[in-house]
């Protein structure tokens, strides 16, 4: 997926999805300027994301 795909399909800024793939936060390929996504890869990672999401709201 392109950066703005990613962005659309997860429902954030293409703005918010680039710096959270450049700080690490999101699982992202940067290739040249551009960056790719796999979306297996982003389903698991926002997966992970609500999974501690709700454990950290049940203590």
């Amino acid at each position: 997926m392109t950066l703005s795909e990613a962005a659309d399909w997860l429902r954030l800024s293409a703005d918010e999805v680039s710096r959270l793939a450049a700080i690490g936060d999101l699982p992202g390929q940067q290739i040249g300027r551009e960056w790719r996504f796999l979306r297996s890869v982003l389903q698991s990672w926002l997966s992970m994301r609500t999974e501690s999401r709700r454990s950290s709201a049940g203590r």
